[in-house]
């Protein structure tokens, strides 16, 4: 072998605009990053970082770091475009029983289908909440994204495949002791008690008692809606945030969606406990909860990413959609740009959120190589005087031409090279006709 083979890379992603996701969002433009393995070796001028085995020119391209769903129900995807804008406590009446017809196999292409969809949009991790995560394990690892995937905890009846709360509370202990770390690393397990109305606080507590026993990460609907809040008042006097503290909850690393009926006292708390929220504004707004106020949040210092929710309530895992409400939902305040401060939620802020800071978010020596590249030569993102800007305001997923996870690459010419989109689209169309082709439930 050659001195020059030798000192060759894996991976060298050539002469692209690199993005930096925080700050003023300013881009660096000719810029090479070296790839081995799963890390990013150096990043510089184009022509700086040696040469590589395999190179991808991204001339054109604006290249950043993977983006970071934190909120989502995978499997759900066979529900995009069956409901109108309603209420959250209808759109959950009118939803339980089509899930309960759910089979196996539907929550396993259920959750490849989200998947390939956030994949096709440059989102490289995402966390996730749904019953049976078991059966989502494998279609995470075959499709070769990140994520962090919490076993549902529910109370009241056994539905479908949801079973009983024993049954999750064994699921979840199973997916916390046993599957953490899978797929090389790239999998996170974790427990997912619905929230205070859909557990009550004698199962909240048994659920923090096992994230404390198996040391696994919690992730929870918090204060979504104004009924919400104000039912947990009159059941147990206090606010949702101040019962899952009690319970324990807060005790260690706790992902909290929604997070939009908060006061100050709620804020404080969250910020104290280093609770982290998920803003997801798009299924907010269909689900007519409201915008969660999330420039409070930062200024209280609490790690604040973006969620899309699951296709039934949003329709949509295309992050860039969130992205764009972000920035046109808050009142920043002056100096602020919300183009920059919503593209640092979609990617920084989603790894802080996550606890996955010291490996993804960032385009840097030593990081998980997961990252994104956007073809900046597309109709509606031309002229991208401003990249940062045209990324939040104008981008679809459609757009991202290339996506690489763990040093990996599975998106390229706009397509999964993991995962045969076709099979994945019949079997949901085939699965859908099957659930909803039944009529209406009463």
């Amino acid at each position: 072998m050659s001195r020059a083979a030798e000192s060759a890379h894996d991976l060298l992603i050539r002469d692209g605009s690199l993005v930096v996701v925080t700050g003023a969002g300013h881009v660096l433009e000719h810029q090479d990053i070296a790839i081995d393995g799963s890390r990013i070796i150096a990043v510089g001028p184009t022509g700086s970082v040696g040469g590589a085995r395999r190179v991808i020119d991204a001339r054109g391209h604006a290249v950043l770091p993977g983006l970071v769903n934190c909120h989502s129900h995978a499997p759900m995807s066979l529900f995009r475009g069956t409901a109108d804008a309603m209420p959250l406590q209808a759109w959950l009446a009118w939803v339980a029983p089509y899930g309960g017809r759910y089979d196996e196999e539907d929550v396993y292409w259920g959750a490849l289908l989200a998947v390939c969809q956030m994949l096709r949009a440059g989102v490289t991790t995402f966390a996730d909440m749904y019953f049976r995560q078991d059966l989502v394990l494998p279609a995470v690892e075959r499709a070769g994204i990140r994520a962090f995937l919490a076993e549902a905890v529910m109370g009241g009846r056994a539905i479908g495949l949801r079973g009983t709360p024993d049954q999750q509370m064994r699921r979840a202990e199973e997916l916390a002791r046993t599957h953490n770390g899978r797929a090389d690393g790239r999998i996170t397990t974790g427990v997912a008690p619905h929230s205070v109305y859909g557990c009550g606080e004698g199962l909240l507590r048994e659920v923090a008692q096992l994230a404390r026993d198996t040391g696994c990460r919690v992730h929870t609907h918090v204060s979504e809606t104004r009924r919400e809040v104000d039912e947990c008042v009159a059941t147990y006097g206090r606010r949702p945030p101040r019962v899952m503290a009690d319970c324990g909850l807060f005790d260690g690393p706790t992902l909290a969606a929604h997070a939009v009926h908060l006061d100050e006292g709620d804020i404080a708390l969250m910020a104290e406990r280093d609770v982290a929220v998920s803003h997801n504004p798009a299924s907010n707004l269909k689900l007519r909860s409201g915008v969660a106020p999330v420039p409070a949040l930062r200024r209280a210092g609490v790690r604040v990413g973006l969620g899309t929710d699951g296709a039934g309530s949003n329709d949509s895992l295309d992050l860039w959609r969130d992205c764009f409400l972000a920035a046109v939902l808050h009142e920043w305040g002056d100096g602020t740009s919300p183009a920059s401060t919503a593209l640092e939620l979609a990617t920084a802020g989603g790894a802080a959120a996550l606890h996955l800071d010291d490996r993804i978010g960032a385009v840097a020596p030593g990081m998980k190589a997961d990252l994104g590249l956007v073809d900046l030569e597309r109709l509606n993102l031309v002229p991208a005087t401003d990249v940062a800007r045209t990324l939040v305001f104008a981008t679809r997923g459609d757009e991202v031409a290339v996506v690489i996870v763990d040093g990996r690459v599975v998106v390229e010419g706009h397509r999964v090279l993991t995962v045969d989109e076709s099979e994945v689209m019949e079997q949901c169309r085939r699965r859908a006709r099957r659930i909803f082709g039944k009529g209406a439930i009463a």
